[in-house]
């Protein structure tokens, strides 16, 4: 996972899966000192997709600062996963809530893409993006839905 904040954001942070963590309906509680880079405003954590069981359904995480006992709340909901849940993702973004106000505002982007029309300039590959700005960035975005059924083709 990685926290952001007002005053930046954390490294990448793992969080181990040791004995019996992350099993269905329990809480797991990891001590973890970081930079003080509150007030939080977002958080992105992912999973590998990897092992017996490779998705995960994370209902919701709490960050408590243990010298003055301030909780921030990032609530998902939904399953880490390529083939389960709502939005077949590894990945998701979450922003914090503190007293119930959340810190990051979602919006809505139209994205225009010009494809040249050099010979082969087109591609069938999928193609992402990440868009950066002052709370972070985006995570990774696959530019799947278009009003173009046959899309990135030359020109």
């Amino acid at each position: 996972m990685i926290c952001y904040g007002a005053s930046g954001s954390t490294d990448d942070m793992l969080l181990p899966k040791c004995g019996d963590r992350f099993e269905r309906g329990q809480r797991d509680t990891f001590v973890m000192e970081i930079a003080d880079i509150a007030p939080f405003k977002k958080m992105r954590v992912w999973i590998d997709g990897k092992g017996s069981r490779p998705e995960w359904f994370l209902e919701k995480i709490i960050l408590k600062n243990m010298s003055n006992e301030e909780e921030t709340t990032f609530t998902y909901g939904d399953w880490l996963s390529k083939t389960k849940g709502e939005k077949r993702q590894l990945s998701v973004e979450m922003a914090a809530v503190v007293d119930e106000e959340e810190m990051v505002d979602t919006t809505t982007y139209t994205i225009q893409v010009k494809t040249s029309d050099v010979s082969g300039g087109g591609t069938d590959a999928n193609v992402c993006m990440i868009i950066f700005g002052e709370n972070g960035d985006s995570g990774t975005l696959a530019l799947k839905q278009s009003n173009n059924n046959n899309k990135f083709e030359k020109n």
